[in-house]
Order: structure tokens, then sequence, then C-alpha cells
């Protein structure tokens, strides 16, 4: 036994050692779960910061960008104001010579509607050059206002630019474009300022991907999927994850005939360099703790656990090899250790009381052996005396039983050629009553069938009711929405007329204003005009909505009238319908009697084959009674045979 325990310690692990993986377990879990804990609120506030910082940063940046051009176009329209007044070509020179407009801008010019071409800093233009022909000069006619192109390269200096043009009008009449040119790279140094504390940078991107401004000129007038190849975004509003990027988009406000976005390319293991930082930092500390605590856990279970643990089990193989002198230590403490030495000190108490009871069981063997043995003569005389008597009225018992057995199956025999005949009477009756009871089931299923019809034909009277009344409310709702459109289409006439009010008077104030307020008079025409033709059109509405009203007010009448029909229709269903129930359940009783009654026939006829069956098994069972009593009294001998060598077997043992 103590090999045994040994092998069996042997493959296992250790009591301390247990106690030491389980607190690794639990001191692995405590801090991971801290860790993880503080890494995910870290991660959450980098990120909410990051998120702010970018926001932030591209607002500003496109905030800065916006009133950056849009201060360019006011240069230019204001150029442009001047010009309309005074289109002469000293005013034209002197206009363009302006110095905040010459700080402002590489070129400043005015391209007229015959072609010339005024510009300044003067410079050499490409022989046959036509500003009516250049995109800035279309694109700013067409919008009959202020534009703003794509980069693209000047014609008189090669440089990549952008120009801000605005049309010239007079009296409705293009006199030419006044226009600006800017240099790209200004776009670029505003966008290159921008401090990301070495995570990432900024460019300046159009709404087709195109990049205008970059800290790497090679990637100017580049599309975003060769300057950031694998991982390019779609330009967006808003924060893009491309695996180890962030990008985000903030629209340029204001531009006008463009859309720009300043662009944010953040690197994100750069981003959260210090998280991860953190991270290595706690999965150190980590190690070090669990490290610094198991060793001091192991001095603590190993004194305190692990060597009382060890000296009881060497007492407890000592015991259980038979040693009953060994001392049980620890008995003496008041924890689980010393519960344990008591308990298995109660062990070795028990174990001598077991060899003691041993050594007296056997002594009260020997003398229960021979109580037995006297014990036994005395059962066997008993034994014969009443066993004897009982073997001889078997034998004659055996005899009746032959004689009652031949004369109950002569009596089985009569019984069963009677239940014959009474079967037969039985059977012919059965046939009579089922044939009755199938022709009651006929008419009564004829008559349910009728009674689903009448009722089906109710259903539907029933639906074509409800249908109407639908309809009926469709038609009023559709007369109270016109009701609804009328007041609407009213509201609509009292606008237009006071619309045509204010352009009355706007047109009596622009006669006042004389020349110039000319144009305003053509916009107060149109604006009266459309005020008529609002007011025509809205009686033209009203005049439609009316009849819509009338002819919905036919419509619930004439659906009213219908609905009273079809309810006539369902009462006179619903009282054919109960007159067919009533016979219908007649029907039912009739058949439900005749059923009863074959049922009762059928029964009548079970029992008579019952009674057939039970009087073949009775003669069957006399017969197998009278084998039986032959074999009883056959047996008896035997048993009398028996009973003898077993007394003489029992007395001599």
């Amino acid at each position: 036994m103590a090999t045994q325990a040994s092998a069996a310690g042997g493959f296992g692990l250790k009591f301390i050692h247990k106690i030491l993986l389980a607190a690794t377990a639990v001191i692995i879990i405590a801090f991971a779960g801290f860790g993880f804990y503080i890494y995910g609120n870290q991660q959450k506030n980098i990120a909410a910061a990051l998120d702010t910082r970018i926001a932030e940063i591209g607002n500003l940046t496109a905030s800065t960008i916006a009133n950056w051009l849009g201060g360019r176009v006011l240069l230019v329209e204001n150029v442009a104001q001047t010009l309309a007044n005074d289109d002469s070509q000293v005013n034209v020179d002197r206009t363009v010579q302006q110095k905040v407009l010459n700080d402002s801008f590489m070129f400043t010019y005015l391209g007229s509607k015959g072609g010339v071409m005024t510009m300044w800093p003067a410079d050499e233009l490409p022989e046959g050059y036509d500003p009516r022909q250049r995109p800035w000069y279309q694109d700013a006619v067409a919008a009959k206002a202020s534009t703003l192109t794509e980069p693209y390269q000047d014609a008189a200096s090669g440089k990549l630019i952008v120009t801000v043009a605005t049309p010239l009008f007079r009296n409705g009449e293009a006199l030419g474009v006044v226009g600006g040119d800017l240099d790209i790279t200004t776009l670029a140094e505003i966008v290159n300022t921008l401090d990301l504390g070495g995570i990432g940078e900024a460019f300046l991107v159009n709404g087709e991907g195109v990049i205008i401004a970059h800290k790497d000129p090679q990637w100017t007038l580049k599309p975003m999927t060769e300057a950031y190849p694998g991982n390019a975004p779609t330009v967006s509003e808003g924060v893009q994850e491309q695996g180890d990027s962030l990008f985000s988009f903030i629209a340029v406000p204001g531009l006008p005939t463009v859309k720009w976005y300043v662009g944010l390319h953040i690197d994100k293991p750069a981003a959260f360099a210090s998280l991860t930082q953190f991270r290595n930092t706690a999965i150190l500390a980590t190690v070090l703790a669990v490290a610094a605590i198991l060793v001091l856990l192991w001095l603590v279970v190993r004194q305190l656990v692990s060597k009382p643990v060890v000296a009881m089990t060497d007492a407890m193989n000592r015991l259980a090899a038979g040693d009953k002198t060994v001392d049980i230590p620890g008995t003496d403490r008041r924890d689980e250790i010393g519960a344990m030495s008591i308990a298995v000190n109660v062990f070795k108490q028990n174990a001598i009381e077991m060899e003691r009871l041993a050594a007296e069981q056997e002594r009260m063997k020997a003398e229960s052996a021979e109580q037995q043995r006297a014990a036994l003569n005395r059962m066997a005389d008993m034994f014969e005396q009443s066993v004897g008597g009982i073997v001889d009225a078997v034998a004659k018992a055996a005899g009746d039983m032959q004689h009652a057995a031949g004369r109950l199956s002569s009596t089985a025999e009569e019984t069963n050629q009677r239940a014959v005949a009474v079967s037969a009477a039985a059977a012919e009756t059965t046939s009579s009553v089922q044939s009755v009871a199938a022709a009651a089931e006929e008419l009564a299923a004829s008559i349910t069938e009728i009674s689903r019809q009448v009722t089906h034909s109710s259903r539907i009277a029933g639906d074509a009711v409800a249908g109407v009344d639908r309809t009926n409310t469709t038609v009023q709702s559709l007369a109270q929405a016109a009701q609804r459109i009328g007041e609407v289409v009213s509201l609509i006439q009292s606008i237009a007329a006071q619309t045509n009010l204010l352009a009355l008077n706007a047109t009596i104030e622009a006669a006042r204003a004389g020349d110039a307020g000319k144009g305003f008079t053509v916009v107060a025409s149109e604006v009266k005009a459309l005020a008529n033709q609002t007011e025509g059109a809205t009686g033209e509405i009203s005049t439609q909505i009316s009849a819509i009203q009338g002819v919905s007010s036919e419509a619930v009448t004439a659906m009213g009238t219908i609905a009273g029909t079809i309810q006539q229709i369902n009462e006179i269903a619903s009282a054919i319908a109960a007159a067919v129930e009533q016979q219908g359940a007649a029907t039912k009783e009739i058949a439900g009697s005749v059923q009863q009654a074959a049922d009762g026939t059928n029964e009548v006829s079970r029992n008579v084959a019952a009674v057939t069956d039970a009087s073949g098994l009775v003669g069957q069972s006399a017969g197998q009674l009278l084998a039986s009593a032959e074999d009883l009294s056959r047996l008896a001998a035997q048993l009398r045979d028996e009973v003898g060598g077993f007394l003489a077997k029992v007395r001599t043992a």
C-alpha cells in the first residue's frame, strides 16, 4: 500500500505546486484584468485626444486657407467693380498696378471681350494668345460670378498656379474678365506650417483625390493612390482608418466653383507610441511582481503547509503498512492540519480496535460451527416428520385433480359450441345496423356541405360590406385632403398677392434709383410676372379641388346605398344558414343514435367471440391441468425419494 501511494504521488503535482499554480493564475488574471482596463482607458483617451487635435488642426488650416483665398477673391471682385464703372485703358492700367494687387498675386490682368490682355507685371505672352480661349475666362463668363480654377501650368511663366477670376458686366453685357494668378507654393507653405508632432503630415487635395499641395513636391497634381499606394482613402469628411494610417479630410469652406479639402495623414504606430510603451512596461511589471509574489508565497506555504503535510503523509504510509506504534504529528494544532492529524489518529485507533475484533471473531467462529452441527441434526428430524406427511398429501391431491380436470374439459367443449351459434346471429344484426348508420352519415354530410356553402356566401357578403365601408372612409379622407389642399392654395394666393405688391414697390424704388436700379427693375418685373402666374395657377387648382369635393360627396352617397343592399343579402343568407344548421343537428342526432346501436351490436359480437375464445382456452387449460396432475403424481414419488436422501446427508454432515 505504501508503494502504491508513493507511485500515485509521483505522477501528480505536489500540494505546494498546486497552491503556487493557483496563486499564479489568480495573480496573472488580476494583473492582466487591471492592465487591460488601464490599457483600454489609455487607448480611448489617446484616441479621443488625437481626434480632437486632428479636428482642431484641420479646421484651423481649412479656415486659414479659406480666409487667404477669400481675401484675394474680394480683391479681384473689387477690381472688377472699379473697372465696371470705368473700363478705359488708363483706368485699367492704373488699377491692375496697385501695390496691394502686386503683393497678393503673381499677375493681375484684364482679358477684354475684344481679346486684349492687359497684365501687370508685364510679361511676354505666347504668340496668338487670346484670353477669351482660356478656361479661366470662359468659366467666369459662364458662371457670371467669381471662380477659382484647379491648378494648371501658366502659359507665360510655366509655373503651377491657380486663378481667381471675376466677370466684368455693365448693363448685363460682359466686358471681360478680371483675373489674378496665385502660385500654389504659397498654399503648400500654409499646409506645411502645420505641426503634427512628428506623427503625420498635411496636404491639400480636391474632391477627385488629386493632391494640390504636399510637403513633398513630387506628389503635386498626383492622385492619392500614387502617394499612398495600398491604403489610399476616399475623399470624404471625417476620420478614416487604412491599415496603419489614419486619414482625416476637412472641407475648405467658401471656395467658389471648387471643392478642396485639408487632408491629414497620421501614422498610427507613432501616434500610439506612448500606449505601446505603457503596455510593455505593464507586462514587465506584471512579470516581476508575479515572480516576487511566487517566491514569497513558496517560502510561506513550504513552512506553514508543506512540512506538516509531508510529516503526516509519512505517518499515514507507516500506518497503512501496519505499524500501529507510529506517532501522529500535529494533533495539538488548532488549524486544518491539526484537524487532519486528529482524523488520522482516529484511523490509527480504529485499526488497533479492528485487530482485536478479528481475534475475537475467530474464537466465536469455532464455537458457532459446533452449534451449527447440533442444530442441523435437530432440523433434519423435524423436517422428516413434517415434510413426509406433506408429500403424501400432495400425491393424494394430484389424483383428485386428474378427475376434476376430465370433467372440466367436457364442459368447456359444450360451451364453445353454443357460443359459436350466438356469434353468427349477432354478426347478422351488426351488418343491418351498420347499413342504416352509413345512410344516416351520408345524409348528415350533405346537410353539412349545404351549411358550409351558405356560411361562405354570408361571409362574402360581410366582406363586401366591410370593403364598401373602407372605400367610403377613403373617399371621405380624399374630400378632407382636397379641403386642406384648398386651404394651402388660398395661402399661396395670399402670398402671391403680397409678392406682387412687393414687386410693385421694388419697381417704384428702382425707378427712383435711375440707371443704377435698372437691373433691379428687371428682377422686380420677373418677380411680379411669377406672382401673377402663381395666382392664376392656384385659381385653377381651387376650381379642380371644388370638382373633386363634389364627386367625392356623390361617391359617398352611392357607397351607402350599395352597403344597405349587401346588408339585406347578408341577413337572408344568415336565416338560411340557421335553418340548415337546425336540420343538420337533427340528422346528426339520428346518425348518432344509429351509430350507438351499431356499436352495441358490435360489442355483443365481440363479447360472444370472447366467450368462444374463453371456452376454447378453458378446454385447453383443462387438458393441460390433466397432464399437470399426472406429472404432479410422478413428481410426488420422486420428492419422497429425494427427501430421504437429503435427510441422510444432513445427519452425516
